[in-house]
């Protein structure tokens, strides 16, 4: 079976546009913040799947909108290597708001040393938010990266109460607001 094949789509809104899910067999198997979502896809997949897509929906717009501070989602994980698995629930268990280092999440997947390992996984992450990549960052309190780019990290700790200072020029574009 292709990736692409069985797949539903579903959109939320935030406050910086629409972002989508995608959903297999009644399971949330990936998540996309707005702009992110291969055009391609978005063209091809049909709408909805059943409660999956519209509760994922519906929990990503009420975190956006400050009401919910943690999910009732299951990511379906069948696809990732025992490593990456264990590090993605590991980080599933920083708390909202705080943060936490690479470091620290090596050692909650039981590798300790394998921080840049663990920061890998992190830049891969099919699910941003409900696994909070956001909330990792660098041993020596650097933002550290985001695959969706420094200003999403920002935002998101942001709309936690968490003011991540990045520095001057680390968000290209990021205050206009229209990535």
């Amino acid at each position: 079976m292709r990736p692409e094949e069985g797949l539903r789509m579903g959109s939320y809104q935030t406050p910086w546009g629409s972002g989508c899910v995608a959903c297999r067999d009644g399971r949330l198997v990936r998540i996309w913040l707005p702009g992110s979502a291969p055009p391609e896809l978005m063209e091809s997949a049909p709408g909805g799947d059943g409660d999956a897509c519209a509760g994922a929906c519906r929990q990503l717009e009420q975190y956006f909108r400050g009401e919910r501070r943690s999910f009732d989602l299951e990511p379906d994980l069948s696809g990732a290597s025992p490593f990456s698995a264990v590090v993605l629930r590991a980080a599933m268990r920083i708390p909202w708001g705080e943060v936490r280092t690479y470091g620290w999440l090596a050692a909650e997947a039981g590798r300790p040393g394998a921080a840049r390992a663990c920061g890998q996984v992190m830049a891969h992450n099919p699910f941003p938010v409900l696994v909070p990549c956001h909330r990792v960052v660098a041993a020596n309190g650097d933002a550290g990266g985001y695959s969706a780019g420094l200003h999403w990290k920002q935002r998101l700790l942001a709309l936690e109460g968490f003011d991540l200072a990045l520095p001057s020029g680390a968000c290209p574009g990021g205050e206009t607001g229209n990535e």
